[in-house]
């Protein structure tokens, strides 16, 4: 299951970092992209929004029904190119007998460059365009968790429930054109 979070704040709040959120998807109650660029997202192989055991407001995307139940869509407007940024989410593995990876994936129409976090043997990996942190990051099942990647020039951080857990660099990550998100199971 994942969300990408509660509603901390609104523009109308006053938050000073609002017009930089470029992709805001709750899963509470509906695939709408809650960011001011308001990107489309749809749902296809079985994902499904649930309200059991959510973590913020009144659901999360549950991907355990299928191979690839997944929330897709994209936007030119994730275009990062070479600029830092952090994307993140929560997720919680139920460990589904035969259920399939947990992942979250970015990548760029027009280089082909990619950001992708998943899950294996209760165990994150991340990979930025071929190039990975040595390492993984071991987490419980059945359990909320936060996990994010930053990207500060060409030093990558893996974050893991508010902890630096592995860092790298990578100099060849060039996000333009129109950027696909994927969020699901495979």
């Amino acid at each position: 299951m994942f969300t990408m979070g509660p509603p901390f704040w609104a523009a109308e709040d006053g938050d000073p970092y609002w017009s930089y959120v470029k992709l805001l998807l709750h899963f509470d109650g509906d695939y709408v992209d809650s960011s001011p660029v308001a990107g489309s997202y749809a749902a296809s192989n079985g994902a499904v929004i649930t309200t059991v055991d959510q973590l913020y407001g009144s659901g999360a995307l549950d991907c355990t029904a299928s191979v690839d139940a997944q929330v897709a869509g994209g936007s030119s407007a994730l275009a990062m190119g070479t600029g830092d940024f952090c994307a993140e989410c929560f997720f919680k593995d139920p460990n589904t007998p035969g259920a399939n990876t947990c992942f979250w994936f970015m990548e760029s129409a027009s280089t082909s460059h990619n950001v992708l976090v998943k899950t294996s043997s209760s165990q994150l990996a991340v990979d930025v365009s071929g190039v990975a942190p040595a390492g993984s990051v071991a987490y419980t099942y059945n359990t909320w968790h936060h996990m994010a990647v930053t990207r500060s020039g060409n030093s990558f951080t893996f974050w893991f429930n508010g902890a630096a857990e592995l860092t790298w660099t990578n100099s060849t990550l060039t996000m333009t054109g129109n950027i696909n998100v994927r969020v699901g199971s495979r």
